[in-house]
C-alpha cells in the first residue's frame, strides 16, 4: 500500500467529499471516500471513485500549451503562449476597449481559489457573465422570499416526521443524504417525491407524485388553496409573514379541480399532499434545482417557498424549505463585475449581437459552454467568431476545439484549494496529492502570470496559502483548523432561519401574491407534442465524458403510447427534432414515463453527436436570469 492523503472533492456536486487518495509512485492508486467526513461516511460516487484516477492519465489530456495554426495544433512554450494572449488582448483593449475582452468561467471545479483569475479581468473592466445555468433562479427566488437562500444542517433531518422531495432526485444529485432518508422512513415518516420523471430516487419514497413537467406551480397552489380551506395555516403565519392575504387570495383564484387538472396530478393525491403540510409536524421540504430550470421556474420555488411557511415548516428543527447552501457565506468572494456583462443562457447571442463595442477577445475557464450552455450551434458559432480565443482545459471538449489557444490547467488532486459545499455546510481543505504535468498550471498560477505581463501583479498576488487565509479570514477558520477534516462554516445556522428571522428588511419572510403573466409558448404543440426534459447523468460528471463512452447515438426514453414512439421498437434510431434543430437517437421505452414527456441525458458533446444542448433553445428565466433548459417541447420522428 502506498501513502494515503485526506483531501476533498473538487468537482460540482453538493455533496463535496471528503476523499482519501492511495499514491503509488507518484500516481494515484485508488480514491476512496473519507470515513472521518460527517457527510461521506466512507462513501464515494462511482463516477469519481472509478473515473477520476484514470483521467489524470488519459492519452487525450493536454499537457502544453497549444495553439491553432493553419496546418492544426501546435504545441507551444508558456512564454510564448502568455506572451501572444497578452499582444492580442491588449492589442483588442486599445482598439476598442475594455469590453471587447470577454470572461467566462463556470463550476468546472469548486476550489474558491480558482474564482480568483475573476479579479484580474474584474480590474482590466472585461465583459463578464451575469446569470447561469444551473441554480440562479432558484436563489433569486429564496433571496425574495427569505432574504438569503440557506439550509439547515443535514443532520436536522432527524428532526422531520415527513420529508417532500420536490424535484429533487437524491439519488443522482445527493447520494449521501440516502442514510437519513432511509432512517426516517424506519421510524415511521413519509417521504414523498414529486417529480415528472421516473428517477432512482423512487426506490427511497413512500409516496410519488408525477406532474405534468413544469406544472408544479399549480400544484403548489392547489395545496394552498386546500390549507386555507381547511384552516390548516399555522398560527404564527401571520406575525412571521408580508403579504399573507395576496397569498391566500392568489391560492383561491382556482379551484382545487382546476389547479389538479393543470398540474395532472388527481385531487385526491394533491388533498393528502396539502394533509401531509398541514397535519404533519414538521415536514423537510428539498426543493430540486429542475423546478427551477423553466421560464417561470423562480415562481414556482417561490410557491413552494411559500406553502411551506404559511404550514408552518420553516424556521422549525425538523422542517425547511431547502434549495441550496450559499457555499461562499463568510468567505471572501469575487466582487460584483465591473464593466459590462453578458447573459449565460443567452451567451451565444449576446456574444454575436454585442455592439460598442463588439467582442474580439475572449477567455473561457472552468468551463465547457459549447456542451453545457443553450444552443450549443449559436454558442459555437460565436466563439468561433472572436479574433483570439483562450480556453483553460486539460481535455479536447467541444469548446477547447474552438479555441485559438489551449492553456492546460492542474486538476483535482494536484493542487492546494478551498472548498464549501452548496449542500452542506461543512468547509475542507483540498491538497494537493500528486504532480501535475511538468507544463500544467493551476488556475492562481496561470492568472498570476497573466497579471504579471499586464502590470497588474497587485491584483492577484499571493500564493495558494496567502489566498486561503485571505478567504478564510471573515470566518475566523484558518488552514491549521482544516488541517484534520472538514470543519462547520461560522454562522451557518443548525436550523435554517431559526425563530422565523428572515435576511428581509422586516425580519419577515415576503410571499408570493401575483404571478406574471408568461407569453405564450412559441412551438406548435401538435407539431412538437413531447416535453423534452434534459438531465444530468449517473454515469459521469458533467461533460467529462471519455470519448470511448461516446460511441453510437444518444438514448431517448419515452412511454412506448408517447407520440411517434407508439408502433416503434425499442432499441430503433429516431430523430429527436425541436424548433432550432435534431439528434439521431436510440428509443428506449419506459412505460414508468409519463406520455407526453422525452427524457435525454446532457452531457455528451456535440462533435459525437450526443450534444442534447442542441435540441433546446436559448432562454432566460424571468427572474434570476438562469437557463430555461427545460422549456423545451420536441417530436420523434
Amino acid at each position: 500500500m502506498g501513502e494515503i492523503v485526506r483531501t476533498v472533492c473538487l468537482r460540482d456536486c453538493p455533496d463535496a467529499c471528503g476523499l482519501l487518495c492511495e499514491t503509488d509512485g507518484g500516481r494515484v492508486a485508488r480514491l476512496m471516500g473519507d470515513p472521518d467526513h460527517p457527510v461521506t461516511r466512507g462513501f464515494l460516487c462511482r463516477r469519481t471513485r472509478r473515473d477520476f484516477p484514470d483521467l489524470l492519465q488519459r492519452p487525450d489530456r493536454i499537457v502544453r500549451p497549444r495553439l491553432r495554426t493553419p496546418s492544426g495544433w501546435q504545441d507551444i512554450g508558456w512564454d510564448e503562449a502568455l506572451d501572444l494572449c497578452v499582444d492580442r488582448l491588449l492589442a483588442a483593449v486599445k482598439e476598442h476597449g475594455p469590453e471587447s475582452v470577454l470572461f467566462v468561467q463556470s463550476a468546472g471545479s469548486m476550489g474558491l481559489s480558482a474564482e480568483v483569475c475573476r479579479y484580474l479581468f474584474d480590474e482590466l473592466h472585461a465583459t463578464t457573465v451575469t446569470g447561469g445555468v444551473c441554480m440562479d433562479a432558484g436563489e433569486w427566488a429564496q433571496a425574495a422570499d427569505f432574504g438569503d437562500w440557506r439550509v439547515s444542517d443535514w443532520r436536522d433531518l432527524d428532526a422531520a416526521q415527513a420529508l417532500v422531495l420536490w424535484g429533487r432526485n437524491v439519488v443522482t444529485a445527493s447520494p449521501h443524504f440516502l442514510p437519513e432518508i432511509r432512517a426516517l422512513r424506519q421510524r415511521g415518516g413519509e417521504v414523498w417525491l414529486i417529480d415528472p420523471l421516473p428517477t432512482r430516487t423512487r426506490s427511497v419514497a413512500t409516496r410519488v407524485l408525477q406532474p405534468r413537467p413544469g406544472r408544479d406551480a399549480w400544484l403548489a397552489l392547489g395545496v394552498a388553496r386546500v390549507l386555507f380551506d381547511e384552516g390548516w395555516i399555522d398560527a404564527a403565519a401571520a406575525a412571521a409573514c408580508d403579504g399573507l392575504e395576496a397569498f391566500r387570495a392568489l391560492a383561491q383564484r382556482s379551484t382545487v379541480a382546476e389547479a389538479a387538472a393543470a398540474c395532472d396530478v388527481a385531487a385526491e393525491d394533491l388533498r393528502a399532499l396539502a394533509a401531509l403540510y398541514g397535519q404533519r409536524r414538521p415536514v423537510s421540504t428539498w426543493i430540486g434545482g429542475g423546478l427551477q430550470r423553466w421560464i417561470d421556474g423562480a415562481e414556482t420555488v417561490r410557491l413552494i417557498d411559500a406553502v411551506c411557511m404559511v404550514a408552518g415548516h420553516v424556521g422549525v428543527p425538523g422542517g425547511g424549505a431547502h434549495f441550496e447552501s450559499r457555499r461562499r457565506g463568510g468567505l471572501a468572494i469575487t466582487p460584483p463585475p465591473a464593466g459590462r456583462t453578458v447573459r449565460a443562457a443567452l451567451l451565444g447571442h449576446d456574444i454575436l449581437y454585442a455592439r460598442d463595442p463588439r467582442i474580439r477577445f475572449g477567455w473561457v475557464q472552468r468551463a465547457n459552454p459549447v456542451t453545457q450552455y443553450p444552443d450549443s450551434t449559436l454558442t459555437e458559432r460565436a466563439l468561433r467568431s472572436l479574433r483570439f480565443l483562450v480556453v483553460v482545459d486539460a481535455f479536447p471538449t467541444d469548446t477547447a476545439e474552438c479555441a485559438t489557444l489551449v492553456l492546460p490547467p492542474a486538476l483535482m488532486l494536484e493542487q492546494d484549494d478551498l472548498v464549501a459545499s452548496y449542500g452542506h455546510h461543512f468547509v475542507g481543505l483540498a491538497r494537493r496529492v500528486v504532480a501535475p504535468p511538468p507544463e500544467a498550471r493551476t488556475d492562481l498560477e496561470i492568472a498570476q502570470a497573466l497579471a504579471r505581463r499586464l502590470g497588474l501583479e497587485r491584483t492577484v498576488a499571493g500564493s495558494i496559502d496567502v489566498w486561503i487565509d485571505r478567504l478564510l479570514a471573515p470566518t475566523g477558520l484558518s488552514r491549521a483548523s482544516l488541517a484534520e477534516g472538514a470543519v462547520v462554516r461560522p454562522g451557518a445556522d443548525p436550523v435554517a432561519w431559526a425563530g422565523r428571522r428572515f435576511a428581509t428588511p422586516s425580519g419577515r419572510a415576503r410571499l408570493i401574491g401575483e404571478l406574471e403573466p408568461t407569453e405564450p409558448d412559441p412551438t406548435d404543440r401538435a407539431d412538437y407534442p413531447l416535453k423534452l426534459l434534459t438531465v444530468a447523468s449517473v454515469e459521469h460528471q458533467t461533460s467529462q465524458v471519455p470519448p470511448e463512452a461516446q460511441s453510437g447515438l444518444p438514448e431517448v426514453f419515452v412511454h412506448p403510447d408517447a407520440p411517434g414512439a407508439r408502433g416503434r421498437a425499442d432499441g430503433s434510431p429516431v430523430t429527436v427534432r425541436t424548433r432550432i434543430g435534431h439528434l439521431r437517437a436510440v428509443l428506449r421505452h419506459d412505460r414508468a414515463m409519463r406520455r407526453d414527456t422525452a427524457l435525454m441525458h446532457r452531457g455528451g458533446w456535440v462533435r459525437f453527436g450526443r450534444g442534447v444542448n442542441a435540441l433546446v433553445g436559448a432562454r432566460e428565466t424571468k427572474h434570476g436570469g438562469n437557463a430555461a433548459f427545460l422549456d423545451e417541447r420536441a417530436r420523434l420522428e
